[in-house]
């Protein structure tokens, strides 16, 4: 006799996006983040005021990212997906664009910004969704 194997079960969850269109969504904002970053960067306002750049991005996307996150239930797991692991994705990819010019930079703007970092990205999200929340109230 033959043995068959057992049927496959239905996952409990909704899978997330890994199509072409979310791939094309972080390559784009990855590419836009970093064309941005180094137009701001090498321009005589923002050094003047010696403000990095990064860290207001940053910023943005964390609180972006906090309030997608508490917006859930509401945008459905596909386009919660698509706009998380796509368009945000895309835009913290320039991550690694901002520590491979830590080389380029004095000791102390390198060391201001990977201990500014976490701190920034946590409060960021934080805000996000308690500001969702409240809203939502």
């Amino acid at each position: 006799m033959q043995e068959t194997p057992p049927d496959r079960t239905a996952p409990d969850s909704v899978r997330l996006p890994t199509d072409r269109r979310t791939l094309a969504c972080v390559a784009l904002g990855g590419a836009l983040a970093a064309v941005a970053v180094t137009k701001l960067s090498h321009s005589s306002t923002w050094r003047a005021l010696e403000f990095d750049v990064r860290i207001a991005g940053l910023t943005l996307v964390s609180l972006i990212t906090g309030a997608l996150f508490a917006l859930r239930d509401v945008l459905g797991d596909r386009w919660f997906g698509f706009l998380v692991f796509g368009v945000l994705a895309g835009f913290a990819s320039v991550g690694v664009y901002g520590l491979v010019s830590l080389l380029g930079m004095p000791p102390s703007a390198g060391v201001r910004f990977l201990v500014a970092a976490p701190l920034v990205a946590a409060l960021g999200t934080a805000a996000g969704a308690a500001i969702v929340r409240r809203v939502r109230r």
